[in-house]
């Protein structure tokens, strides 16, 4: 686990993040509604993205409507049950999933204003540590995007859509690591 991990979160499993492509608007109304993401103001794929502290993929979800939330991607997907007790998830703020993880699951979450005009001190420093921790699962979804097997999806392609996300992200595990080996925590030998 790299030290910077080791030292604030060493219990994370994995970082959360979910990642929308771009979707051939559909003619079916029902379609075009379970589509539409207002975050993208356009129709979209959405997929879950889980990396481990390492930058490693070790989570693809299905594709799903854009207008499918963080909160129920991250229900169906199943990424929940791989988990276990004392393990820990790492997400953006936008993920309002502390209700929904299972008991023994710890979730670090940069906090919310909740109505305030600003953080405290502490906040704002929680609030970096893990932005600068989450950036792997982004480069993750970076390479994912990078392959351009499709940058845009026709609707023609909507059934094997999960098919592509997936051989794109499958095609980034040749890639070199986000983090070269000698980042991660020293090798200890027993004696």
């Amino acid at each position: 686990m790299p030290d910077a991990f080791r030292t604030s979160y060493p219990t994370t499993r994995v970082i959360l993040d979910a990642t929308e492509f771009p979707l051939e608007k559909p003619t079916s109304p029902d379609i075009q509604a379970a589509t539409w993401s207002t975050y993208k103001n356009r129709n979209t794929l959405k997929v879950l993205v889980g990396c481990s502290p390492t930058g490693a993929l070790t989570f693809l979800s299905d594709t799903y409507g854009g207008r499918i939330s963080d909160k129920e991607l991250t229900k169906r997907s199943g990424v929940l049950s791989k988990l276990q007790p004392g393990d820990n998830i790492m997400a953006d703020r936008g993920f309002e999933i502390d209700d929904i993880v299972p008991k023994g699951i710890d979730c670090n979450i940069p906090p919310f204003l909740d109505g305030r005009s600003q953080l405290d001190g502490g906040e704002v420093l929680t609030t970096r540590r893990i932005a600068t921790l989450r950036i792997h699962v982004e480069r993750a979804i970076e390479r994912i995007k990078n392959f351009q097997i499709v940058s845009f999806f026709p609707i023609a392609f909507l059934a094997i859509a999960p098919d592509i996300v997936n051989a794109s992200a499958f095609l980034t595990l040749f890639d070199d690591p986000l983090l070269p080996p000698s980042a991660w925590a020293t090798r200890h030998t027993f004696k």
